[in-house]
């Protein structure tokens, strides 16, 4: 599968494959083409050249808009078009028609059934976000807000879940409670095998434990985005592959949490020749 738009190649030879209870890391570089490749699996775009198969089914062969509750998104915008009035838990109950609000004078936008505010008052539950399930959006923090977006994307229980830079702008604390309930999202789906999901990110630290497969992007020969490595985390995550796709010399290691850190290869350096000194000077 390819992009082109005004002449320019923007994606080249992508080939993948994401079966249901898999969840994928998508790293590389900014500019690279993963936006546009997230469009295409949310149905959102079509490719120049090539095919694309969502849930078993050739885009462009049936209407899309019978496929799009299936495919869960979570982007940066989206809360930018909740009002701050809103309670929680009525904006994850919306999320099972795609809306952003209620009418605000009593009346019910989409006539919310018992059942879809005990399954979203479940989300948040599951997400430990239950005490927050009154409040009012403008009044939570990023972290929080983030954990509502996620019960939000999951109330029409999307067979593909795909997460946009998700940790985006929040502090260390709101990062870790996400990647945390991103790790249980994982699991859950390996578990039962009826979902997949895809985590698009810049940074290898914020890959949950949970999730085994990654695709790192990079430029290919044309200059054109693809995918360059896929495969199992362990053994696709290296310091060869990310240094290729960045065009930086880096370095990977995996700490005793399961996580992952990347840096500079001089800054590697640099601390183990610190590290070698103060050893010295203990001594």
């Amino acid at each position: 599968m390819s992009v082109s738009r005004t002449g320019k190649s923007i994606l080249h030879a992508v080939n993948w494959e994401v079966p249901l209870g898999e969840s994928w890391v998508l790293l590389g570089p900014n500019g690279i083409g993963k936006s546009t490749l997230v469009n295409i699996l949310s149905s959102r775009m079509f490719p120049t050249q090539g095919s694309v198969h969502l849930l078993g089914r050739k885009m462009g062969t049936f209407d899309l808009f019978e496929l799009r509750s299936q495919i869960g998104v979570l982007g940066a915008d989206i809360g930018r078009a909740f009002s701050a009035s809103e309670r929680a838990v009525d904006l994850v109950a919306l999320g099972i028609s795609g809306m952003t609000g209620t009418w605000g004078d009593g009346r019910d936008a989409t006539n919310l059934s018992a059942q879809h505010l005990e399954r979203a008052n479940h989300l948040l539950e599951v997400f430990g976000a239950k005490n927050i399930a009154q409040s009012r959006w403008g009044v939570l923090s990023q972290g929080e807000r983030k954990r509502v977006m996620l019960a939000r994307t999951l109330m029409p229980d999307p067979k593909i879940l795909l997460l946009d830079e998700p940790t985006a702008g929040l502090d260390l604390g709101a990062r870790e409670q996400v990647i945390s309930t991103m790790n249980l999202l994982a699991k859950r789906a390996h578990d039962t095998k009826d979902r997949s999901i895809i985590l698009v990110n810049h940074n290898v630290e914020e890959i949950p434990p949970s999730f085994g497969k990654i695709a790192i992007m990079g430029a290919d020969e044309t200059g054109a985005g693809s995918i360059l490595f896929q495969g199992g985390i362990k053994k696709t995550l290296t310091s060869t592959h990310l240094s290729q796709a960045y065009g930086i010399d880096l370095q990977v290691m995996r700490t005793d949490n399961l996580r992952y850190f990347a840096s500079a290869s001089v800054i590697i350096k640099y601390s183990d020749i610190l590290q070698a000194k103060r050893k010295g000077n203990d001594d």
